[in-house]
């Protein structure tokens, strides 16, 4: 590691010409981890330009982390997938943490485990009591696909409220799968049905009558429908963000799932 020219680098953030200090900023973003731990010394540094430029760098490398790791999540069908909603949801709400997020599932699984037992019955009545519900038809407001606003609105589409209670029951110790309807998502309970989040509606199920999902194809799923938000909303900077993830799945596979989410969100 060069080391005098990393610190050469960190000196200049503090000179006063912008574009002076915007080059060093890029040319330290190239070291990437190797400039990470003398950066974070001077994170707390007096100097406020200085100050403010450090978490500048932060920022950047911290989107640019989480843009790396949710591409390799949504080519690997075994992603984790509770980890892959939150990196989702931390690429949109940049700022936050995920121990928030954490904090306000752990509460609704504490509720859960005392309400609920556990067939798909009680599942379905619980979601439905505490007011979880779907997005009116053709609003793909891009919260409905991040999961923290999800557990505080209580809007979340199929696919992010049927990975949250697949997250709930598995977290209880109790099987579950999720599936592909034709409503959509939905969740198996090993107690025969499927839980479908339109109105937690129960379906009976027999073998090889829903196809299950791996997570990382719902996580492609849920960025592709983000992506379209983000587009609609003319929200550029998140469109690039959530784009360069897709870009760097399979192209076909891509122009294929947009295409159909396009279809079903423009009927």
């Amino acid at each position: 590691m060069n080391f005098r020219r990393i610190k050469s680098l960190i000196a200049l953030l503090e000179d006063e010409n912008q574009k002076i200090a915007s080059s060093a900023l890029s040319e330290l973003l190239k070291y990437g981890k190797e400039a990470g731990f003398l950066i974070k010394r001077f994170q707390e540094s007096p100097n406020v330009l200085l100050r403010k430029r450090i978490h500048q760098i932060q920022a950047v490398a911290r989107v640019r982390e989480l843009r790396e790791m949710l591409s390799r999540r949504l080519n690997n069908v075994h992603s984790g997938l509770w980890n892959g909603l939150l990196e989702i949801h931390m690429l949109w709400f940049d700022r936050d943490i995920k121990e928030n997020i954490n904090e306000l599932f752990w509460a609704l699984l504490d509720e859960f485990k005392a309400n609920c037992d556990f067939s798909a019955r009680a599942v379905s009545l619980f979601m439905k009591s505490r007011g979880f519900v779907i997005p009116i038809k053709g609003d793909i407001d891009a919260e409905f696909y991040c999961i923290g606003p999800v557990l505080e609105s209580k809007i979340g589409t199929e696919a992010v409220l049927s990975a949250l209670v697949y997250k709930l029951l598995l977290e209880s110790g109790k099987k579950a799968k999720i599936v592909k309807v034709k409503q959509g998502f939905g969740v198996f309970c090993y107690d025969g049905y499927v839980i479908i989040p339109n109105d937690w509606e129960l379906i009976a199920s027999t073998d090889g009558e829903h196809r299950e999902c791996m997570p990382g194809e719902i996580l492609k799923s849920i960025a592709f429908k983000l992506f379209l938000s983000t587009v609609t909303s003319d929200s550029f900077r998140y469109s690039y963000t959530i784009g360069s993830c897709i870009g760097k799945t399979s192209t076909s596979d891509a122009i294929i799932k947009l295409s159909s989410i396009l279809k079903e969100n423009t009927k």
